[in-house]
């Protein structure tokens, strides 16, 4: 299943896929195949499984969550495991991570819960980003964390 140009899915209940990121001969397949595909969730994502990675081909993809504790958890942990861009359409603007994530991309302000987490890169676009009961490690902290960028820290490492 991929997800071209404009293409909208709505999920809603828990999404499970099990992963995306797939060689076809000497081409990828991904998910988000298109530019500006939207994901809505009125439940949690779950990645499982360890063959692939998740992620996006483009950036202006997004996942939208509409629930008000949303959980994001992966089973394959690496390079390149993310979502595209995140949108909070709940009134707490809560994000529970489960488990370590490569790339976060928020688009609205947030609060960010989890325990022992490494996230690679964080791109703030400029909200306000509230992290509770977490080590945020990044890689690239110069470019991915800048004066433009609020992070309220709590237990947050970069």
């Amino acid at each position: 299943m991929s997800l071209y140009s404009n293409a909208v899915v709505i999920a809603e209940s828990d999404f499970y896929i099990q992963s995306t990121v797939k060689t076809i001969g000497s081409n990828e397949s991904y998910f988000f195949e298109g530019q500006n595909a939207t994901l809505e969730l009125y439940g949690d994502f779950y990645q499982v499984g360890t063959n692939t990675y998740f992620r996006s081909k483009y950036s202006s993809s997004k996942v939208v969550f509409y629930n008000e504790e949303p959980h994001v958890s992966f089973d394959r942990i690496g390079d390149y495991s993310c979502l595209p861009q995140i949108f909070l359409s709940n009134s707490t603007g809560e994000l529970y991570l489960d488990t370590n994530i490569y790339r976060l991309t928020l688009l609205c302000d947030a609060t960010i819960y989890g325990r022992d987490l490494s996230v690679n890169y964080i791109n703030t676009n400029g909200n306000t980003v509230r992290v509770i009961y977490a080590d945020i490690s990044t890689m690239n902290e110069s470019k991915q964390l800048n004066a433009q960028q609020k992070i309220a820290k709590t237990t947050v490492t970069y």
